[in-house]
């Protein structure tokens, strides 16, 4: 999501260069800084989001919602899709009940342009541009055994602003994006489940 600058006349000559391992964190610290002075949206309350379109997602949405209502969460809950293609109105007719908010990702792209708006990329564009100041990300298939209310006042949470859960794969010998941000790989570390946070 996080596009290539417009890049004024005046910037550093490495700017002007190809993206590489060795001047991207360059490029990211150029693109932070043209966001500092621009207005920051409101976000208010807490929220769920969830990507799920089309039959498949939406049956397992449907199941994933209808269990983290009856566990007792009260708060808004949005599915985000791309276009009307990924919401069959027969699909979209069981979830009413729920109090569900479908949300067209193509719309919101209208006003807040994304350079890919499609499969993964779509779980954190709509966590970045849902309008709740909490936000809890699940996958479609992946549900709560318990209301996830309890993590939001969590200690992690309050000291972090997030809780993070750890994947199946670890310490990635050959992963790059510690080079890419300008940072030395830590010995051990864990990747992340982007499956629920």
């Amino acid at each position: 999501m996080i596009r290539r600058p417009h890049l004024p006349q005046d910037a550093p000559k490495h700017f002007r260069l190809k993206l590489s391992e060795g001047n991207a964190h360059l490029h990211v610290a150029a693109f932070l800084a043209q966001r500092r002075g621009l207005p920051v949206p409101s976000f208010e309350g807490t929220g769920c989001v969830m990507a799920a379109g089309g039959r498949r997602y939406l049956r397992e949405a449907f199941m994933t919602v209808s269990r983290i209502r009856g566990s007792g969460w009260d708060f808004p809950i949005q599915i985000w899709h791309i276009g009307p293609k990924e919401l069959p109105t027969d699909l979209r007719s069981r979830f009413d009940h729920l109090q569900v908010e479908f949300v067209d990702a193509t719309e919101v792209n209208r006003q807040h342009p994304a350079r890919i708006l499609q499969g993964w990329p779509l779980k954190s564009y709509a966590v970045a541009w849902s309008p709740f100041r909490n936000v809890l990300l699940l996958d479609s298939d992946s549900v709560p055994v318990r209301d996830p209310m309890p993590l939001f006042e969590s200690p992690e949470f309050l000291e972090h602003g997030c809780v993070l859960f750890p994947d199946i794969t670890k310490n990635l010998k050959d992963w790059k994006v510690f080079g890419f941000m300008g940072l030395k790989a830590p010995q051990n570390y864990v990747e992340t489940e982007s499956g629920q946070l």
